[in-house]
């Protein structure tokens, strides 16, 4: 694929000043990877090449659409002027480029250029600017894997359908009957998610060092609740009935099992920060089967921290009774081991 700023201008409805953004990076790309690789000919160098084309070519794209979308065309058009003569957009998006340049991996360019255009998009110094730093700089660091359990801690801390899916009564025999309510879209959203290759602690260890999650150990937090939380209230027997399926697909399905054991081993462990959950919502987006709802982002930063709070040994007043009785289970787990040892001499 050749990389001609022209052809790749031409790719995507753009304004002039879009198409100067594009354009400039473009132009940067290709000394970026002159850079990399100086004289050195051959297919890696020619692959790396169109690698960072097709990213180019999708981002004109992103950007593209995100002009068409502007509530406020002006303002996003100073945004992208501004964008091009700032250092921290240059380098994020130059890290961006040569991750992309390494990799065919349709779902880390989708990735990268979300990562980018958000970057562009973010006054600097915001939290959103500094995620986008942080995440391009993680996502050459992630294998499939990684990119599954991103996508699924997003998906149970705060992916929800926008429009609540219609609810039914019960079934007579819920462990063989199709699930019909929420319990059908988790089920549908977990599917490109469940990972055989979950490894506990080892990801989790991974995820935190690159800057994607925090790990608390000790922290017990109900799947079941988890997955309530975000769900828009209803009236009656229906919420009930929504509960109802959650519990049906947690209990009798594969997909629900899977989760709530990864969830048992480990993940419940793990809370993600900012630049995981910017890859992490957006590899629910790509992964997510088209079939399934719209979907919208809740964060209830409250119940995280009465998590936190209940698996805290002590809150500065009073110890965690949930602490107190695992300590008298240790000591007595240890006197228990001491008198044996007596015994033996």
């Amino acid at each position: 694929m050749v990389l001609d700023p022209e052809t790749i201008i031409a790719t995507a409805a753009l304004s002039e000043v879009g198409k100067g953004v594009v354009k400039g990076l473009s132009q940067l790309g290709r000394k970026w990877i002159t850079d990399l690789f100086g004289d050195t000919k051959g297919p890696a160098v020619a692959k790396a090449e169109s690698n960072m084309a097709a990213f180019l070519i999708q981002l004109a794209t992103r950007i593209g659409r995100l002009e068409q979308a502007a509530a406020d065309s002006a303002a996003l058009e100073a945004r992208l002027r501004d964008a091009q003569a700032d250092p921290d957009v240059l380098v994020t998006t130059k890290l961006a480029v040569l991750a992309a340049a390494r990799s065919s991996d349709s779902t880390k360019r989708d990735l990268l250029v979300e990562v980018v255009t958000r970057r562009i998009a973010s006054a600097s110094e915001s939290a959103e600017a500094i995620a986008a730093n942080v995440a391009a700089e993680a996502v050459p660091r992630m294998n499939a894997a990684d990119l599954d359990t991103v996508g699924l801690l997003a998906l149970v801390a705060g992916v929800r359908p926008s429009i609540l899916p219609p609810d039914s009564p019960p079934p007579d025999k819920p462990d063989n009957a199709p699930l019909v309510g929420i319990g059908r879209w988790y089920w549908a959203a977990t599917q490109e998610l469940i990972a055989d290759l979950w490894s506990g602690h080892d990801r989790l260890l991974h995820l935190a060092s690159i800057g994607l999650c925090s790990i608390h150990l000790g922290l017990r937090r109900d799947l079941f609740d988890e997955l309530r939380r975000g769900i828009p209230s209803c009236q009656g027997l229906a919420e009930g009935h929504h509960i109802v399926d959650i519990n049906r697909f947690l209990t009798f399905f594969d997909a629900g099992r899977n989760l709530r054991r990864a969830w048992l081993q480990g993940m419940q462990e793990a809370l993600l920060t900012p630049a995981g959950i910017l890859i992490g919502r957006t590899v629910v987006d790509i992964r997510l089967p088209t079939d399934v709802p719209n979907r919208r982002w809740v964060s209830d930063a409250s119940a995280l921290r009465e998590a936190l709070a209940r698996s805290s040994p002590w809150d500065g007043h009073t110890l965690n009774r949930r602490f107190v009785e695992l300590l008298d289970q240790e000591l007595a787990r240890r006197v228990t081991e001491a008198k044996r040892a007596q015994g033996r001499l």
